[in-house]
């Protein structure tokens, strides 16, 4: 699982991508970018890329709801 962090305020907040996500193409949009530094003076941003897209590793098959589930407490743990 892919992820970065922005920030390092003491609050944690995991910025869970909707359907399709892609690290590097969040951090290349202007807009999107001023949104999350302003945000990040208050709290460390945790992003991540789910199982299968982005700059995750590719899967045969979609991930279950409860493995996106761990492969969240586990970029939390990580991070």
């Amino acid at each position: 699982i892919a992820w970065r962090t922005l920030g390092d305020g003491q609050i944690d907040i995991l910025v869970a991508p909707g359907f399709v996500s892609h690290l590097d193409m969040r951090f290349g949009v202007p807009a999107v970018v001023r949104f999350d530094v302003q945000l990040a003076r208050h709290a460390r941003l945790i992003f991540f890329d789910k199982r299968g897209v982005g700059l995750s590793d590719r899967v045969n098959q979609p991930p279950t709801l409860a493995q996106t589930a761990a492969d969240m407490a586990a970029v939390l743990d990580a991070a």
